[in-house]
Order: C-alpha cells, then sequence, then structure tokens
C-alpha cells in the first residue's frame, strides 16, 4: 500500500464538536431510484439538516487531521467516503472528493487516495464508470487505488444452501468477478489511468440476504475451501484486501473471521471455526511471493527465502492425489506438514491429522483425506522457487 494508514473521509455529513449536531454537507441526490427495480437497493430517508456550508468545517478538520499525521510520521493513504454511489450522483461525488483532496493537497503536497467506483449491483456499473470519466476534469490526479466492497455471494448463480453448494456457487462467483473487473481495468485504460489500483478495501465471502448468514454453513468446509482456492489469485489481482471483520459474538456469528465468547473462561474466548483455521495457513500466502496457483484445481505454491509453502483442498467424499515437481529444491526437506479434514462440507467443526506424503528427488506426492484441507511446508534453498505440475 505504501502507507502506515488507511483513513475514510466522510464526504456527506460533519458533526459539531461545540453541538454535537450532524449536518449533511451535501446534497444527496443518488440515482438510486432508477436501479431500484433491479437491485433492491433503498435510498434512506434524509432527516438531518441541509448544510452545504459546512462542508468548509469538514475540510478544516481534515486538514488538521493531515497535520497530525505528519507531526507523528504516519503515512495515511485516504479514502473518498464509504459506498457513496448510496449517497451521490457521481458529479456530486466528484465535486466534494475535490474538495477534501485540495484541502489535504495543501497540508501534504505528496498524500495519495483511494476514490469508489462501485457499481449499484455486479452488473450494473454505470455509477462506477461515471466517476472514472470525471476524474480529470475534477483535478484528482494522485489517485492510487479504486475502492470495490465485494462480497462473493453477490456473484453466486446458484443458492449457496448447502456445503457443497456454497463451494461450487463462490467458485463461480470468482470468474464473474473476474470479468467484472476485466471490464473496470478497461474503463481505466480507456481513461488514461492504467496506473491505479483496484482495491477491495471491504469484502468478505458472504453477503447480506444470503442463506450462509448466521448459520453454520457460513464458516463450513465448503465455504472455507472456495476461500481458500481463491485467495492467492486475489492477492495477485488486487492492490488491497481487506476483510470485514474480525471477529463477532457466538451468538452473532456472521461476518466474521473468529468466534468470541464472552462468558468462557479467559484464555479460552475465541475459537477458530472452519474457515479460519483455514485461512490461517492461507493467509501466508500473502506473506510471500505467489510462485503458481489454480483455483480450479485448489492449489497453490508460494515461496519465501527460508520456506515453500504448498496448500491443497479435496471437496469431495473420495480421497484425491496430487504430485509437484519443484526443480532446485531437490532433494525436497519437509518442515511440517498437516491435514485439517472435516465430516462433510456443511458444518464448522473439523480436526486435524497427519497428511500422508513422500518426496522423490524434487517431486512431492499428497494423498489428501476426503473433505480436507492440507498443506506442506518445504525448506528453500533457492531465493525463488519455479514449480511445475
Amino acid at each position: 500500500m505504501g502507507a502506515d494508514a488507511l483513513y475514510q473521509l466522510n464526504l456527506s455529513h460533519w458533526v459539531d464538536p461545540a453541538t454535537m449536531s450532524a449536518y449533511r454537507i451535501a446534497e444527496q441526490d443518488t440515482a438510486l431510484g432508477t436501479a431500484q427495480a433491479t437491485t433492491g437497493l433503498q435510498a434512506l430517508p434524509r432527516e438531518m439538516a441541509y448544510a452545504p456550508e459546512k462542508t468548509a468545517a469538514a475540510v478544516q478538520d481534515a486538514q488538521r487531521l493531515a497535520r497530525w499525521a505528519g507531526d507523528l510520521g504516519v503515512r495515511v493513504l485516504w479514502e473518498f467516503g464509504n459506498e457513496d454511489y448510496t449517497l451521490f450522483s457521481p458529479q456530486t461525488y466528484l465535486r466534494q472528493c475535490s474538495a477534501f483532496y485540495r484541502a489535504i493537497k495543501e497540508v501534504d503536497p505528496a498524500a495519495s487516495f483511494v476514490i469508489t467506483a462501485d457499481g449499484y449491483d455486479w452488473s450494473d456499473w454505470r455509477w462506477g464508470y461515471a466517476v472514472l470519466a470525471g476524474l480529470r476534469d475534477a483535478g484528482l490526479q494522485d489517485v492510487a487505488h479504486l475502492s470495490c466492497h465485494v462480497y462473493m455471494t453477490g456473484g453466486c448463480k446458484i443458492p449457496p444452501d448447502t456445503g457443497e453448494q456454497a463451494f461450487r456457487a463462490l467458485i463461480g462467483s470468482w470468474y464473474e468477478l473476474r470479468f467484472l473487473h476485466h471490464g473496470l481495468r478497461g474503463q481505466l485504460e480507456a481513461n488514461g489511468r492504467p496506473d491505479i489500483g483496484i482495491a477491495i478495501t471491504e469484502g468478505n465471502m458472504t453477503g447480506p440476504g444470503t442463506p450462509l448468514i448466521g448459520k453454520p454453513l457460513e464458516h463450513g468446509l465448503g465455504r472455507a475451501l472456495a476461500e481458500a482456492a481463491m485467495f492467492p489469485e486475489r492477492i495477485r489481482s488486487y492492490s488491497m484486501l481487506v476483510h470485514h471483520d474480525l471477529a463477532r459474538s457466538n451468538r452473532d456469528t456472521w461476518f466474521c473471521r473468529l468466534l468470541y465468547d464472552p462468558e468462557a473462561a479467559p484464555g479460552q474466548r475465541y475459537s477458530l471455526p472452519t474457515d479460519t483455521a483455514v485461512m490461517r495457513i492461507v493467509g501466508e500466502h500473502a506473506l510471500n511471493q505467489v510462485v503458481a496457483a489454480a483455483v480450479d484445481d485448489l492449489w497453490a505454491v508460494s515461496a519465501n527465502r527460508g520456506e515453500v509453502l504448498v496448500t491443497l483442498g479435496n471437496p469431495v467424499a473420495t480421497p484425491r492425489e496430487a504430485e509437484f515437481t519443484l526443480p532446485g529444491l531437490d532433494p525436497l526437506e519437509v518442515i511440517d506438514s498437516q491435514a485439517l479434514v472435516g465430516p462433510d462440507l456443511e458444518g464448522p467443526s473439523y480436526e486435524t491429522r497427519a497428511l500422508p506424503y513422500r518426496v522423490a528427488g524434487p517431486r512431492l506426492h499428497v494423498e489428501l483425506p476426503p473433505y480436507s484441507f492440507v498443506w506442506v511446508r518445504l525448506r528453500n534453498r533457492l531465493a525463488q522457487a519455479s514449480p511445475g505440475r
């Protein structure tokens, strides 16, 4: 990211610290009404006083924050708004962005920004395309990233209402998303800004209104294997990935990575459901250099200067075998390995087992149990591995 912090600027509201009164500082002229028929999005009632003159105060607050960050030596990446297609037309959004952009640039000429470029849904991207077309006229030069919020169930073409359906639907949604963002990158090219990266500044596998939410299925092995399969390609495709969110109470388990039970004894309040246990390992690919990966075959290989990490998944009820050739690492030296095995693809429970494997020269042969996720760490004698398969 090239920054120490990501800060989201509120372009739509400002709170007077003296009176704690809240104001709308820009006309909320969203065109959601034209999209409601197909997207189901609803514009909320706007009950706060409309006071566009308060924009100046909001901008001054942003400048003070930028000075404070500069004094502390904190490099901030400034994000314009949050899903502001629900509030503004593209023209009003760009006008608000421009006001905050100029103000922060006065304080920090090297400041860099993130701009919202979402669509109303996975097919209607009129809003985001209009924002990109207006960047130059709005004077927004130092934009480093486009902010997209992506919940992968939004691209599911079959209902993810069983573990197997969740796995298949989420894998399919990855290909839907690739097509969608291929079009977005084309718009960046067309507007002369291929330098801008696409960032997922909020996202998860599950989204509101899907059969997964709040059920054991949400943290089951089917969802976990799908997320593991696409994650290495996601980190290679986007400039940023922000997961929403980290922990929730066991009584409200949706959107989380960790389950939290406040009534449990200290030291036992957090637990890892299946998806988190899987992603605890898969997440290491983001710290390494991904050398090769295959979403449809559920494997990935990454390397750092000390280790090579191989991860694989098996979403079916029969064992699976896989073999990798890693030139230059002959003879292979296994550091550790493990299999995480579920009873099926449905729920959040799992057990860990020893992983059957064998090595022969530069070849690694792995035997995956039914319904499992496995990993092997190997000693890396090279700065970078180049595996064949």
